[in-house]
């Protein structure tokens, strides 16, 4: 009898698996696990050397790397995966405080790459460049027609990808009949694009900057704050405002003298940096507040000091690697793997 109740969550869960077959493909489970083994070493190797890298919340800054690269290259899914994934199997080899809040933490640090990439490198894209979206209509429906031959022995599965298909096609069939207006040279959609990306990031700049400044003045304490080396809400929010102040002056500096293509990977680079550093400080100190009992606002204070280093310190590690991760994960991609 019970194993009739379980038999039904095997369908279910084989039928969802079967869907995103071509999801999870050799070549990416591949790279998905030598970043969970990074993310682990370089753990080990962070309390190696510094041992106070094995508290949780400075364990993140290492394992965190890898887990915001996977997210960035492989979306908010497998990014979440990777992230919770490495932080359980980390706390297997450096045994100390254990909180669902770090987990939580680690797995947002795959899932807000992940969907900063799509907001830019897919809806942004697709809306600007027409030709663009004719480019990811015809990889879809590349990638419907391979997996179209590994499902002929799944009848209803085969009918579904057909159907598919052809809404696909027909969608094609109409963005290669739409005439445009005007036809951007290669430059001109290229200054259309910087010029968007520039702007676009800078908004989420300005709306987590003055998130935070929200919380520091209407949420904190401002006795607590006054008690504490900073001294005042004024100072906190100034440190806050470094990384964000720093970093649009950098992008808007950069957009005259990066390559295009650098500069979209490193502004949503430091776009979901910036998203993580502000937002995460805020559940960092209350982890550390449950789990190590530190005082929150102390420790909030010291993750806000750090911040903005950490910020450049993503930007430059994340870009370098997405470089090399990236080529080698679409090298020979006509090799279905």
């Amino acid at each position: 009898m019970k194993n009739r109740k379980i038999l039904p969550w095997f369908g279910i869960i084989s039928a969802l698996l079967s869907t995103r077959k071509k999801y999870w493909t050799i070549r990416k489970i591949t790279f998905v696990a030598i970043l969970i083994s990074i993310s682990i070493t370089l753990a080990i190797i962070g309390a190696t050397i510094i041992p106070i890298a094995s508290i949780p919340s400075y364990k993140l800054s290492f394992t965190g790397l890898p887990v915001k690269i996977s997210g960035f290259i492989f979306g908010p899914v497998i990014g979440f995966f990777i992230g919770v994934v490495a932080d359980l199997l980390s706390f297997l080899f450096l045994p100390s405080f254990f909180h669902w809040g770090y987990v939580l933490i680690s797995g947002v640090n795959g899932i807000v790459p992940g969907l900063v990439g799509i907001f830019f490198f897919k809806i942004i894209n697709n809306l600007v460049d027409r030709r663009q979206k004719i480019i990811s209509q015809k990889k879809v429906i590349n990638e419907l027609e391979f997996e179209k031959t590994i499902e002929f022995d799944n009848p209803s599965r085969l009918k579904n990808i057909e159907k598919s298909l052809r809404q696909k096609r027909i969608s094609l069939e109409k963005l290669e009949s739409k005439k445009s207006t005007k036809v951007l040279s290669e430059n001109q959609l290229a200054k259309k694009l910087t010029w968007i990306y520039f702007f676009s990031g800078l908004l989420l700049l300005m709306i987590t900057g003055s998130l935070n400044l929200v919380v520091i003045f209407t949420v904190l304490s401002r006795e607590a704050i006054e008690d504490s080396f900073v001294k005042s809400p004024e100072i906190l929010a100034a440190i806050t405002s470094v990384g964000v102040v720093t970093i649009s002056l950098y992008l808007f500096f950069a957009r005259f003298k990066l390559d295009p293509k650098k500069y979209y990977v490193i502004v949503a680079i430091v776009s979901f940096s910036i998203i993580l550093e502000a937002t995460q400080v805020y559940f960092l100190a209350y982890t550390d507040n449950s789990a190590l009992k530190i005082d929150f606002l102390p420790s909030l204070v010291q993750h806000v000091i750090f911040a903005p280093v950490k910020i450049w310190f993503n930007m430059t590690i994340i870009y370098f690697s997405w470089r090399v991760i990236n080529y080698l994960l679409h090298r020979n991609q006509n090799i279905s793997l």
